[in-house]
């Protein structure tokens, strides 16, 4: 008896042992190489849990979104390697602290919600330790290169405090290399490009293909500032009219159609107060609205306007040094967009007509306020050094699927 018990318990443990054995090689076999670094298919799974606890639609582009941000995880890794980055224990620690309080939650009940969806905390540490350590690798690359001057900061100030500032409602599809492959890719967009400048369904072809997480909006990704998108995607939706698609253009590691849902101009943001001296050129009578064009054409500044005018019998009049804010609206609405020692358009007046002459400006920003527009001039400067650098990086990169 004994014997035969031993047997079968023998017996039953080999059974487990070779039942469990090709499940835990699926799970940690590869399922791509990054510059020889390993992703495996429980990399893969986990990423795709942690996506969905971070609302992603479960759709059939998590996989490939997923793929992707694993080998741009392992890309950035590599590059923080070579820089001698290692995040330290508590940032990462701090990175979940954080992460939790951008949920609303604590991190106790953030483990709870990872182990809900059957994701490990260290999943998500070691998405947050590529990041940490990516940032870094950029600041010690790019940080000098970064740095804004006085005079830059003199000027973006001027601009922010009496400009405009654009923003775009984009619809967006986001088709990664990773799962159809480059050449695919690149036929399927420019297809998509085509098919949709002609009238296609957007929203509908976005839900279909993007492997973005706005596909389940249709691809909208609601309003951009356009300080907040890099160069030439603002080049590109700024030669579109309203409805407009762009060509393919390439991202981090894909392509994107882009579609040009709206348009919105606003006034900045002023930066502190601003001190300005204006110069008025006026006329009377019927013919003031053609003379005061016709010297506007000139393009005269504060020195050359008072003989012009007094040649073409108009009166001219400066202010002594005002508040922006404090110019009747008539005067700060012609002023405000124009550099120093540019002339407006003529306004009509109940007599007449009048142009303004903008002869100075001078910024009342406080030592604070100069040093958030710095700050944001960093970072700004620094994501577009990072995409750059990573979009070479990804370029360069060996990825092998399996």
């Amino acid at each position: 008896m004994l014997r035969r018990a031993l047997l079968t318990l023998m017996t039953v443990t080999l059974f487990a042992l070779t039942a469990a054995a090709p499940q835990a090689q699926t799970a940690f076999a590869p399922v791509a190489l990054v510059n020889d670094t390993v992703i495996t298919h429980y990399d893969l799974e986990q990423r795709m849990r942690l996506l969905v606890v971070n609302g992603a639609p479960q759709g059939p582009q998590l996989r490939s979104i997923a793929l992707e941000q694993l080998v741009v995880d392992r890309v950035r890794l590599d590059a923080a390697k070579r820089a001698g980055v290692t995040p330290a224990r508590s940032a990462i620690d701090a990175a979940v602290e954080d992460y939790a309080k951008r949920r609303n939650t604590t991190v106790a009940g953030l483990e709870q919600q990872l182990a809900r969806a059957g994701v490990a905390r260290k999943t998500l540490e070691d998405g947050l330790a590529a990041e940490l350590g990516w940032v870094e690798t950029v600041r010690r690359r790019f940080g000098a290169r970064a740095e804004p001057t006085d005079p830059e900061i003199d000027q973006e100030m001027a601009l922010t405090a009496a400009g405009q500032t654009r923003s775009f409602r984009i619809g967006e599809i986001v088709l990664p290399f990773a799962g159809r492959g480059e050449a695919r890719t690149r036929a399927l967009a420019d297809e998509l490009s085509a098919t949709l400048a002609r009238g296609g369904d957007f929203a509908q072809a976005a839900r279909r293909n993007s492997a973005s997480p706005s596909a389940a909006q249709g691809g909208d990704v609601g309003w951009v500032p356009e300080s907040g998108l890099p160069p030439a995607i603002v080049e590109a939706l700024g030669a579109l009219s309203e409805g407009g698609v762009t060509a393919p253009i390439p991202i981090t590691g894909g392509l994107a159609v882009l579609k040009l849902i709206e348009t919105r101009s606003e006034a900045a943001n002023a930066i502190g107060a601003a001190t300005v001296e204006v110069m008025s050129v006026q006329g009377v009578g019927r013919a003031a609205q053609g003379q005061v064009a016709a010297l506007a054409a000139q393009a005269p500044g504060c020195e050359t306007a008072p003989a012009l005018a007094q040649a073409a019998g108009l009166r001219v009049q400066k202010s002594e040094p005002t508040d922006l804010a404090a110019l009747p609206p008539q005067v700060r609405n012609a002023v405000s967009a124009l550099e120093v020692g540019e002339i407006s358009a003529p306004v009509r007046t109940q007599d007449g007509a009048v142009a303004f002459i903008l002869c100075a400006r001078v910024s009342g920003a406080s030592a604070e306020a100069r040093e958030a527009l710095r700050g944001r001039m960093r970072s700004q400067r620094l994501q577009g050094f990072a995409a750059s650098y990573l979009q070479e990086l990804r370029a360069e990169a060996v990825v092998e699927l399996r």
